[in-house]
């Protein structure tokens, strides 16, 4: 997978800093299931509501260099002022050589369960779709089925099509990213899910083509650690 995949680790000040467990977690979990891929942790800024957490913030970026040497086949994007996810990946795609990237925050884990990687990139890169969304339960939420549009299967991958958009880890192309940013307006500080829900749940299935892994047995195959535990969420800016 190292000349298909760029795993892509936004990261941003949260309580358990200057601690690296969380990143150590979610680097882990990709290390044993797509060992060799390059990654690319985004690290962001620091916003003004967040100042009370420079010095640990401080300290955790000092580490995540010498974090990154361990990981191996990893760069460190440090990013000056306080840019958040979408304005982070507008100004790194230049450094993905990939045609696809996982994008995983740093506070999500891959659970220790077989993945299709193979099919998945494969469908991926084919464009029959442009991204598939690993899951975080073992079926899909009740609340959540009017958000869905079938099962299908794809080189072999078993997929739910849905029209929902997530920040929850997935395999994309980068040209199709690349598209989904240029809707931003430039400067646009804000979580990429908070702005492309509403375009993706109101357009047809086939303008997006968005699905969720569908393995049998269960589709559950990862998990969240909280990195933001009891901090707030801090509105976007435009």
């Amino acid at each position: 997978m190292k000349n298909r995949i760029t795993c892509v680790i936004p990261t941003s000040p949260i309580p358990s800093h200057p601690s690296t467990r969380l990143i150590d977690g979610a680097v882990e979990s990709i290390r044993k299931h797509i060992p060799d891929v390059p990654i690319l942790v985004q690290v962001d800024g620091l916003r003004e509501e967040n100042a009370n957490r420079r010095e640990q913030y401080e300290e955790y970026k000092r580490v995540l260099p010498v974090k990154a040497l361990q990981w191996g086949n990893t760069k460190i994007h440090f990013f000056l002022e306080y840019k958040h996810q979408a304005e982070m990946m507008r100004e790194t795609f230049d450094e993905i050589d990939t045609p696809l990237l996982f994008y995983l925050e740093h506070d999500w884990e891959i659970l220790d369960l077989p993945i299709d990687w193979t099919g998945i990139a494969g469908t991926v890169e084919s464009g029959e779709l442009n991204l598939v969304r690993l899951y975080r339960w073992d079926a899909i939420v009740p609340g959540h089925e009017y958000l869905m549009n079938g099962e299908s299967v794809y080189h072999g991958v078993p997929v739910i099509r849905t029209v929902q958009w997530s920040g929850h880890p997935h395999v994309a192309r980068v040209d199709f990213y690349e598209d989904l940013i240029a809707q931003f307006r430039g400067g646009c500080r804000t979580l990429i899910e908070e702005f492309i829900y509403g375009p993706v749940v109101n357009a047809p299935w086939e303008q997006y083509r968005c699905a969720i892994y569908n393995p049998p047995g269960g589709m559950r195959r990862i998990q969240h650690t909280d990195g933001r535990e009891s901090d707030p969420k801090f509105d976007a800016q435009f």
